[in-house]
């Protein structure tokens, strides 16, 4: 995880937004082994591009997730 964290920074750093959009899919496997959420899936490919305020959703488990990036290298940055 950590290289991709440098790999996102960097690349949100040089502006570059495509390897975001990858974080939300590649998230979701992350999320559903981790948390249990089973019917978590990408709202930017299923109800439209760019689904408004949130990325990440389980109707389900009703809980939702936006991901962000930053390029700052403090702890607070996040990724």
């Amino acid at each position: 995880m950590s290289r991709f964290v440098t790999q996102v920074k960097g690349a949100t750093a040089m502006t570059r937004t495509d390897i975001n959009k990858g974080a939300e899919t590649l998230l979701i496997p992350l999320f559903s082994a981790v948390y249990g959420y089973t019917h978590l899936q990408n709202l930017n490919e299923t109800e439209g591009s760019n689904y408004p305020g949130i990325d990440l959703g389980d109707e389900t488990a009703r809980v939702a997730f936006q991901i962000t990036s930053t390029s700052k290298t403090d702890r607070m940055g996040g990724c």
